[in-house]
Order: C-alpha cells, then sequence, then structure tokens
C-alpha cells in the first residue's frame, strides 16, 4: 500500500456550505500551494508531488465534496464547478492561506480558472496540469458527437440507480482490468501505483460521481483565459485522450506567457506515470517565479 513520506496533516473541515470536507496540507515550507482536486482523485495521487516539494511548500488540497470521504450535499446541484471553488477558498481561510501557488489536475484545472476569476488577488501562479478549460466532453476522445452520446449515457446510468454503478465498481476490482487499461493505453506507466489509484476509484458513489460529471461539463472557463495575469504552466501528454493536446494549447494560447509542457507518451494521468519528470518542471517553474522557493 502506498503512503507519503511527507509531513501531514489530515483533517475534516466545512466546505463553504458546511458539507464536510476531508482536507490534507502536506509539508510544512514558506510557499503556500493549493492543489484543486480533480474528478474522483483520491488523496494518494499527490504522493510524488508532496514528498518531493513538501521542505518548500505548504501544500493544500482535498477530496472534493461527493468524494471518497468527503460529504455529499443534499441537493446534488451544490456539486457545480462554483461550489468547488467556494470549497477552496473556505480551506484557504481555515488553514491562513492568503495568498497562494493555485494548481490543479483534470476537473482541478476549471476550479483554479474559476477560483482565479473570483479572486485574482489571492493567486501568485497557476499550474494547471492535464486538463480543459470547460465543457470537457466537447473535446474529449476527439470523436464526433461524443459528447451528446456521453451525457445521454451518464443521464440514462442515473435513472437505473445502483445497479450500473455496481457493475461499473465490479469491473474496476477484477485482475483484468488493469493489463486491459494498460493496452488501451488509459495509462502508460508506474502500473502498481495507477492500480492502487484504480482500486480507491471503485469506492465512489457513482451515481454521485456522475452527476459530478454533467456538471462539470455544464462549467465553461474559457471566457477567463485572457484574464489571467499571472505565471502560468500547463502541462499536457501526448497521449491524453480525456484532455486531449489541443485544449492545453489552446489555454496556451489565451492566456499571456502561459509556458506549455508536453510529456511524451504521458496521458491524462501523467502526474502519476511520470513523477520525476512532472516534479522537474514544477521545480523550474517555481525557482523562475517564486522567490522564496528552495528546495534545499
Amino acid at each position: 500500500m502506498a503512503e507519503i513520506y511527507a509531513p501531514v496533516q489530515k483533517v475534516v473541515v466545512p466546505g463553504h456550505d458546511g458539507t464536510p470536507l476531508t482536507a490534507c496540507l502536506y509539508g510544512d515550507g514558506p510557499v503556500d500551494w493549493i492543489i484543486a482536486p480533480g474528478l474522483g482523485t483520491p488523496l494518494i495521487t499527490w504522493k510524488y508531488v508532496a514528498e518531493r516539494f513538501g521542505r518548500a511548500c505548504r501544500i493544500l488540497t482535498w477530496e472534493a465534496r461527493g468524494n471518497y470521504s468527503s460529504g455529499t450535499p443534499a441537493d446534488w446541484d451544490k456539486l457545480r464547478i462554483e461550489d468547488h471553488a467556494a470549497d477552496l477558498f473556505a480551506l484557504a481561510d481555515h488553514f491562513g492561506m492568503k495568498r497562494f501557488v493555485l494548481g490543479g489536475w483534470s476537473m482541478g484545472v476549471q476550479i483554479s480558472l474559476e477560483a482565479y476569476h473570483q479572486r485574482p488577488d489571492r493567486v501568485k501562479l497557476l499550474v494547471l496540469i492535464n486538463g480543459a478549460p470547460g465543457h470537457l466532453l466537447s473535446t474529449a476522445y476527439g470523436v464526433p458527437g461524443f459528447e451528446k452520446l456521453a451525457v445521454s449515457v451518464l443521464k440514462f446510468a442515473s435513472l437505473l440507480g445502483q445497479a450500473p454503478a455496481e457493475l461499473f465498481a465490479w469491473l474496476l476490482q477484477q485482475s483484468w482490468t488493469l493489463p486491459v487499461m494498460r493496452k488501451m493505453q488509459i495509462f502508460t506507466a508506474n502500473d502498481d501505483f495507477f492500480g492502487e489509484m484504480v482500486a480507491g476509484f471503485a469506492s465512489l458513489d457513482f451515481p454521485v460521481y456522475w452527476r459530478m460529471m454533467l456538471l462539470v461539463n455544464e462549467h465553461d472557463a474559457t471566457p477567463y483565459l485572457p484574464e489571467v495575469a499571472v505565471p502560468t504552466l500547463i502541462t499536457a501528454g501526448t497521449k491524453d485522450l480525456m484532455t486531449p493536446l489541443a485544449t492545453a494549447q489552446l489555454m496556451t494560447d489565451r492566456i499571456k506567457d502561459a509556458e506549455l509542457f508536453v510529456v511524451p507518451n504521458g496521458t491524462h494521468y501523467t502526474v502519476v506515470e511520470y513523477p520525476e519528470i512532472i516534479n522537474l518542471r514544477l521545480e523550474r517553474f517555481f525557482r523562475d517565479h517564486l522567490p522564496k522557493f528552495k528546495l534545499d
């Protein structure tokens, strides 16, 4: 079982509307860094980041409302990107983070852009890891009509209740699932660690997860991109089907002075497939833009 070898504080904190959120604070360095969670992102995802940067940063992340041990609001409409962004500020205030580096992976990119749009004065840098600015399903997989089909399937699965959720969870727990995912190039490296992530993913409340995906798809931060006036690092993988390289290029083109870093052979999961490569690029970005940043 993977562990995170870094100073860690795990607590339950009320979200913006009182929904309990399981939050983790890694490290004890002078730079505050908030990592907005992806959809269905377990905390172990940030193992390599926490171990690399824990001496230089206080890294705050959390399990998004509706995911894992965080609470689910009674009203599932309160699972929107705007709610996650409001949770971000509630957590930042709880831990006394007034200005911070802001980043995220996948859905966390949209949360980060929404949060920056609301309070640009609180953000020093943006780190946008393998995500899209909005309407996630419209660009996923590059298949014409995929968004319409995916939305229909998600709505239909939600109507059926627990049966498709139980089937999906069962599929994720089969011994042949990981090799099939590897062959389909859903991921391309670090098999054992990715397997632990998949095992954790099987414990999600999938009807809630599917509702969240529909709400994520409704959100669009693309109009906010020209507003960004802080140094921004954008990462992408050449084999990312969920948020293809074209979405990263669009963000790079519309954010002034944004830097694009492309990981060859990387999928949507570059942060766990190639952690050394991602960490080295993050380190360079921080050294270039943060006077207080020191790993040694």
